[in-house]
């Protein structure tokens, strides 16, 4: 699939925001610029999150509450991070269980975001793909894929 504006990305962000599950986690990767951000602005507007989405660069980790009962938020940068301390510093799967995970330049730490991770790549195109990392992360993807069918 083929992403050509911000709005497009954010469009697709809202929708895959209605699929997602809790303990869901998504690894964001792409170059500098994709629309991971981007993305994640969908995301939250499609949990009916109204607090603005920010880059999570400088802070790591941002924590966006559920203002409808529905998903919390949860938006991570781990580029800096190259320890699994660290990481438990940012983010808890207890925590992550009752909301949507979301980690920007996650690919290296993709084994410690629990049981249902999946992972969108965008290239310098913005052609997205996704790859599943475990059993739950192939079922978010399956999802994904549905409803992206179903919108056409």
């Amino acid at each position: 699939m083929k992403v050509e504006t911000a709005q497009a990305m954010q469009e697709l962000g809202a929708r895959i925001a209605h699929v997602a599950q809790p303990g869901d986690a998504l690894i964001l990767t792409g170059e500098l610029g994709a629309g991971k951000t981007t993305f994640a602005q969908g995301v939250a507007r499609g949990l009916q999150i109204t607090e603005h989405v920010t880059s999570p660069t400088f802070v790591m980790s941002k924590h966006y509450p559920s203002e409808t009962q529905g998903l919390d938020l949860f938006h991570l940068d781990v580029y800096r991070v190259t320890t699994p301390d660290e990481l438990l510093d940012l983010w808890s799967e207890s925590d992550a269980q009752y909301g949507f995970t979301l980690v920007e330049w996650g690919a290296p730490w993709v084994t410690e975001f629990g049981e249902s991770v999946a992972e969108m790549t965008i290239d310098s195109e913005r052609n997205i793909d996704f790859i599943g990392h475990t059993e739950k992360g192939h079922a978010l993807i399956t999802r994904i894929q549905r409803q992206e069918t179903a919108g056409r």
